[in-house]
Parts: structure tokens; C-alpha cells; sequence
């Protein structure tokens, strides 16, 4: 399959209408999505493609009375047909005014997004591991990669490496003597630095 191309500015046909695309951004393997025993793919391999999508109207070239940002897998999103991108073209000619607003729109929201990763901990371990996970986070900086994190996550516990999570599909059931101890690391607005993920905020849910 031929692989879609995108520039920013571009017209695009999403999940929620049509809208403009700011900002596109490449998601690579980390250690968080790679089981210690898997060998399919390597950290630093691409995994997936997104794009932040101004959407302005509907499929059917209705404007939307709020505008809203989101993002979309790169591979879910479709450049309008010629059909279509005339309409939008008349459109904004004849409402000119509403598609200002749309130019120097920017969402206070930020988009925020998360990775969940669970862990079989022993029971009396659970206590421990929820106050080395705040602390550690109360030494990072507002931004900080998950190496990072587990980097300093090990100087508080020696016996748990945090890549050693449940796998996907691997986590139902019971484990007799084991709690699952389960914690999220929140990011916005698909922040990386050098193929890796930023995050500013860890808790244990």
C-alpha cells in the first residue's frame, strides 16, 4: 500500500469532518512497548504516525459552531477529493469572516494522552512501590522520558525494573500472592524528544 503523504496546512478528511492539519508527529518503539522478552521489534523502531487536526465543518461541508483539535493516526485520515476541496475553497469565500476566527484559532485544551502500564507486585510490596512511584516523581523535571523516570525509579527500588510490565492479553486472571499494581504516564500535545515520548505527570491508579 502506498504510503499517504501529508503537509502541514493540508486540507484532510478525518474521523470527526474536515479541518485543516497543524502538526504532524512520529511515535517510535520505547521501552514501554517492548516486553523484555519480545524480540519483534527494536527501540527506536517507528511505530506510528499522528496528525493534529483543526476541524473546521462536517463531511457534509457544515462549519461547526466550536472548533476543536485532536489527533488522528496519520493512516486514518484522507486527503479531500477535488469535489470536496472546491466546496471548502467556495466556502471560504463566502464565509470569510468565520474562517479568520478558524486561522487564528488555537484550543486552550491541550490534547492529552496517556501510556498504562500494569505490574504483578507482591502483596506486601504495593505500599512501597506506590511511594517510590511518587517520589520519583516528585524528583523529575516538568518533562522527563520514561527512561528517565525508570532510570530514577531504580535508585529507590533495586529489586523492580519498570519494564518489566504485564504484556498485553497477558494480565487476566489471578496470581496467587500477587496484587496488580497498575500506573499511568500522562503526556499533551504528542511530545517527544529523540524518538522518545514526554511526559509530565505519573500517578498510580
Amino acid at each position: 500500500m502506498k504510503e499517504k503523504r501529508f503537509e502541514i496546512g493540508d486540507w484532510v478528511l478525518c474521523d470527526d469532518g474536515i479541518g485543516i492539519l497543524c502538526s504532524l508527529h512520529k511515535f517510535y518503539f520505547e521501552d514501554f512497548d517492548l516486553p523484555i522478552d519480545q524480540t519483534e521489534h527494536k527501540k527506536g523502531d517507528l511505530k506510528e504516525k499522528f496528525g493534529i487536526v483543526k476541524v473546521v465543518c462536517n463531511e457534509d461541508l457544515r462549519i461547526k459552531k466550536r472548533f476543536n483539535q485532536d489527533y488522528y493516526p496519520v493512516y486514518s485520515l484522507e486527503q479531500l477529493t477535488k469535489t470536496q476541496l472546491a466546496k471548502v475553497n467556495k466556502l471560504r469565500n463566502e464565509y470569510q469572516n468565520d474562517f479568520e476566527k478558524i486561522q487564528y484559532y488555537n484550543s486552550e485544551k491541550d490534547i492529552v494522552n496517556s501510556v498504562i502500564l500494569e505490574y504483578w507486585l507482591p502483596k506486601e510490596d504495593l505500599i512501597k512501590f506506590e511511594e517510590f512511584i511518587q517520589k520519583t516523581f516528585s524528583e523529575m523535571p516538568n518533562f522527563f522520558t520514561f527512561s528517565e523516570f525508570r532510570k530514577e525509579f531504580s535508585k529507590h527500588s533495586k529489586s523492580m525494573d519498570l519494564r518489566s510490565f504485564i504484556p498485553d492479553f497477558h494480565g487476566f486472571g489471578d496470581k496467587p500472592g500477587y496484587s496488580k499494581a497498575t500506573v499511568e504516564f500522562i503526556s499533551k500535545n504528542l511530545k517527544t524528544r529523540k524518538k522518545e515520548r514526554l511526559f509530565f505527570y505519573v500517578r498510580k491508579i
